[in-house]
């Protein structure tokens, strides 16, 4: 299993700007006023990830399965990151364009600090995340972090609800917050709650779903059927 993790990191590493790119674009479509093109660059990214899956991991050798599955994600984060940032970096028909910039280490100190919340999120849920393996590992062996992958997976598709959430509705906050329209910012904080709370509850529903997908997956493979 390491060695099959080292190989797939690999490849997943070389797109990781590309990644990060594709995540901070979310919000300049929304402040260019491009939320379409958003959503255009995430079916994209994600229709490249399904389709190239399917073509890379049937047609590839057994012992370049793994390594195709990974390129493919690799590729469809170069398709999300790259598509937005040739987009704003030519001329176009929104707001923002791409340009020379200075260094301003005032203006980065202020965004480490603003964003050293999420920063101490992540390191928290990755910590959260190894000690977890290193248990199941020691518990349950190779299954047991399979089975906690179905889990993480579930997880995962709720999550990716929250933060679009919050990347969609960040601009508007701040536009009304500038403004100093209090009244608006209190309705949407109102809304917030509502939709981010029942959400929740789905996601926690979800998550008894994904306990019983585990069970039945440990019962497959200890039957010897492939999946």
């Amino acid at each position: 299993m390491l060695e099959n993790a080292v190989l797939y990191a690999h490849i997943i590493l070389l797109a990781l700007p590309f990644n990060v790119l594709q995540l901070l674009f979310q919000s300049f479509c929304v402040t260019a006023e491009k939320p379409r093109l958003g959503l255009t660059v995430t079916v994209m990214s994600g229709v490249t990830n399904m389709v190239m899956d399917a073509v890379l991991v049937m047609l590839l050798p057994q012992e370049y399965k793994l390594a195709g599955a990974a390129a493919a994600t690799a590729l469809s984060e170069t398709v999300g990151g790259l598509v937005p940032l040739i987009y704003f970096g030519r001329e176009n028909d929104s707001i923002l364009r791409l340009g020379r910039c200075s260094f301003d280490g005032k203006a980065i100190l202020k965004a480490c600090t603003n964003g050293s919340s999420e920063f101490m999120s992540n390191i928290s849920m990755s910590l959260v995340g190894m000690l977890y393996n290193i248990q199941l590992i020691r518990y349950a062996g190779e299954d047991g972090v399979a089975a906690y992958g179905v889990m993480m997976y579930v997880s995962m598709i709720f999550s990716a609800a929250f933060i679009g959430y919050s990347i969609g509705t960040a601009p508007i906050v701040g536009y009304h917050d500038g403004a100093k329209n209090y009244t608006e910012l209190k309705a949407l904080l109102r809304k917030s709650l509502i939709i981010i709370g029942a959400f929740a509850v789905a996601m926690v529903a979800a998550e008894f779903m994904a306990v019983v997908f585990s069970v039945i997956f440990l019962i497959a493979k200890r039957k010897k059927y492939h999946y």
